[in-house]
């Protein structure tokens, strides 16, 4: 597994990891999509008033904040 400074998070089988603590969010709703599916990942997202974006592994939201 090699991550690249665009990376945010990534998997390689059954090694997940993730480049910080926003990004591990992201990391666990992606885990939890592969693991339950969409549908759910959705409903953990809304229930736990998530609003991040789990679904493009080089999605960073925060990359223009710190520029």
């Amino acid at each position: 597994m090699h991550m690249t400074l665009d990376d945010v998070m990534m998997q390689d089988g059954n090694v997940w990891t993730s480049s910080g603590v926003s990004a591990g969010m992201d990391m666990t709703m992606c885990f939890i999509d592969k693991l339950a599916g969409s549908q759910t990942a959705k409903e953990v997202a809304q229930y736990t008033e998530y609003n991040g974006q789990w679904t493009d592994s080089t999605a960073d939201n925060w990359a223009d904040a710190t520029s």
